[in-house]
């Protein structure tokens, strides 16, 4: 009976086209060169056949901490703190006091801002820069602007006097500085009134308020009040437009410093 099932399902194979039912089959996994199907009973697994490659569930990848943004360095701590010499005088505190040279020193000044005094001789000019130079900073030299006849030749001198005691390291130098500029626009003024040449004049007392701009707002307001009524009675356009721009930067700096002390 058994021999004739077979026969059947053989018959059918070949006519029909439909295999006839196997044994279970069951893969495992190998190289591909090795790879075999097994037709095995229920609970066997032949000796051939590898055993099943473990495979590992990846887990959530660790999160990486965000980068910290980089510090902030305020806009003071860019700035040079340097020091003012006044030298009026050959009684100069900088000049003559060691101590003071030393303080300097020690807290790591890195300029002194030193201006050239006509008044002083030679040899105590030299004192004032060897006092600079023992202060440890490099001297910032205010020198004559174009005021004088011949400027060349004094700021040269005053110079050379500067270089014989810093022989090495940087020396800076500034050109002119507000005094000697509203000396400069004051004798301009005289020879544009000599010359009746009010158009001229007009312009010189703008510039003049426009260098007081630097320092107290209340004196260069008044006096760019007094170069705008002067512009428009001599009807000079251009400097009356400059002191209605500057009239409102200071009026507006004016009401910001009142706003902070209130």
């Amino acid at each position: 009976m058994a021999l004739g099932f077979l026969v059947c399902l053989a018959v059918l194979e070949l006519v029909v086209g439909v295999p006839a039912p196997r044994s279970p089959l069951i893969t495992r996994g190998c190289a591909p060169d090795a790879c075999r199907t097994a037709d095995i009973g229920a609970g066997a697994v032949p000796s051939s056949v590898s055993p099943p490659i473990a495979t590992r569930t990846p887990g959530p990848a660790p999160t990486q901490a965000p980068a910290s943004a980089p510090p902030v360095t305020p806009a003071s701590a860019l700035l040079i703190r340097s020091v003012n010499d006044s030298l009026f005088d050959s009684y100069d505190q900088l000049m003559n006091d060691p101590g003071t040279q030393a303080m300097l020193r020690k807290h790591g000044t890195p300029i002194v801002r030193i201006p050239i005094r006509d008044a002083l001789s030679d040899a105590e000019a030299l004192r004032a820069f060897t006092a600079v130079r023992n202060s440890g900073a490099a001297p910032l030299a205010i020198v004559h602007g174009a005021c004088v006849p011949d400027t060349y030749t004094v700021d040269s001198h005053w110079l050379g006097l500067l270089a014989r005691v810093f022989t090495s390291g940087p020396v800076y130098v500034e050109y002119g500085n507000v005094t000697r500029a509203r000396e400069c626009l004051a004798r301009a003024a005289g020879l544009a009134e000599q010359a009746k040449r009010d158009g001229t004049l007009a312009s010189i007392k703008a510039s003049e308020a426009e260098v007081l701009a630097k320092g107290d707002v209340a004196e260069a307001l008044e006096a760019a009040q007094t170069a705008l009524k002067f512009a428009r009675k001599v009807e000079q356009v251009d400097a009356e437009i400059r002191m209605l721009v500057l009239t409102g930067e200071l009026r507006m700096k004016a009401n910001g410093a009142a706003a902070r002390r209130s």
